[in-house]
């Protein structure tokens, strides 16, 4: 069995206020990326608003796709291989001494939180006229 396939990752932005238009080019970009070899086709930040930085990243951290640039719309492409995904299971110790409770805790505060606050306590000072001309 083969552990290898080829994915993509599309990075555009929609067509403003036409969705005829906007879904068109979704199909367009899809059988772009289907016929170019993609088995599978991811659409990270897809018709967002400040679309950028697509990438394939490997289980290592290394990005093993080509990039684009930010503001650039187009697709890029990896070859996936399932062998390195057993690697990079070794790299997360879940049940290694940083996974215990002194290192590593998942905390959920239930409290409500006030924009403003009143701490602590003033006592209301009043400085008199003389007060101020003997000083």
């Amino acid at each position: 069995m083969n552990q290898t396939f080829k994915a993509a990752a599309v990075q555009a932005a929609a067509v403003y206020l036409d969705l005829d238009a906007t879904i068109d080019k979704t199909c367009r970009l899809v059988d772009e990326a289907a016929a170019n070899g993609a088995k599978v086709i991811a659409s990270p930040n897809y018709m967002k608003i400040g679309y950028g930085f697509a990438k394939i990243i490997a289980p290592n951290g290394h990005v093993i796709s080509n990039t684009l640039k930010h503001d650039e719309e187009g697709i890029v492409y990896a070859d996936i291989d399932l062998k390195q995904i057993i690697p990079g299971k070794f790299l997360i110790d879940h049940a290694g001494h940083y996974s215990t409770p002194g290192f590593l805790s998942l905390n959920f505060d239930k409290s409500v939180h006030e924009p403003v606050r009143v701490i602590g306590k003033s006592k209301p000072s009043v400085i008199g006229y003389e007060a101020i001309q003997n000083s």
